[in-house]
């Protein structure tokens, strides 16, 4: 089993954890030092200021957990930030459930680019020139996301409910 042992720093800390598990071969688990204010947004939840695109993405394949927080004493020299332990086991079962892994990291990146505009406007400009307003709104109406209705409100399950609602009227859509 491949796993992942390191010492993270904040500027690469999000695209390794991320893309590793865009490939085919993820490994079992993962277990990072990290900035705390990253395990925050990796482990947050709905309706939080830390949850978004890469709460959703991570949460959607694997366990995610704080082991534990490191104050700037414990390294030398001293950051100026709190430091964070945190371990990501994979849900290879959560993986399957995913049709399309590449679809969903893009939606969902898309979906979160603007975190305060409600949720219609995000997919209405993700899917601009591709899908239709009336489109975009049957979609949400079906789920009944009401009209102020967050991105960073919706839970997991939800978003890749949406995630493949609007896949099935755009299947080629990418960012």
């Amino acid at each position: 089993q491949l796993k992942l042992v390191a010492n993270l720093p904040f500027n690469v800390a999000t695209p390794i954890l991320s893309n590793l598990l865009s490939v085919d071969h993820v490994p079992h688990m993962m277990v990072a030092t990290i900035q705390k204010e990253l395990a925050d947004r990796i482990t947050a939840e709905p309706w939080s200021k830390d949850y978004g695109a890469l709460s959703v993405w991570l949460q959607s394949q694997c366990e995610t957990e704080i082991v534990r927080i490191l104050p700037p004493t414990v390294f030398w020299p001293a950051p100026k930030v709190q430091s964070a332990i945190v371990r990501l086991v994979i849900d290879a079962k959560r993986r399957q459930e995913i049709p399309d892994l590449r679809y969903f990291h893009q939606f969902t990146k898309a979906i979160f680019l603007h975190r305060r505009k409600f949720l219609r406007a995000n997919v209405l400009a993700a899917m601009k020139n591709i899908l239709s307003k009336t489109e975009v709104d049957e979609v949400l109406e079906s789920m009944q996301f009401g009209p102020d209705t967050r991105s960073e409100q919706l839970d997991v399950p939800s978003l890749l409910a949406l995630t493949e609602a609007i896949r099935a009227l755009a299947p080629n859509w990418h960012l």
